[in-house]
């Protein structure tokens, strides 16, 4: 009896053991998969910003009366209306 208690006894710790070495495997490699994320996000954060200052710049006006002074826009444009205005005229 006591021979099968110890060896219950030893069979158990080894279990716990592998267990406890199996845990610790699965562990290294969440952490290297949180490494992996952060980098990720934190080159992600970096392109959004670079993205946003880019977005700013198109934006703005000075970039905008650029644009529309090398496509020769003209300051105001002249309303076409397609039929005439009749009651709005004293005639």
């Amino acid at each position: 009896m006591k021979k099968i208690f110890k060896c219950s006894i030893y069979l158990s710790f080894f279990a716990l053991l592998i267990i406890n070495v199996f845990i610790f495997i699965n562990g290294m490699d969440l952490s290297q998969k949180i490494v992996f994320y952060e980098k990720s996000t934190q080159e992600l954060k970096k392109e959004n910003s670079e993205l946003e200052a880019y977005l700013y710049r198109i934006n703005s006006l000075q970039h905008i009366s650029s644009q529309a002074a090398l496509l020769d826009f003209s300051k105001k444009a002249d309303p076409y209306f397609l039929d005439s205005l009749r009651f709005a005229l004293k005639k």
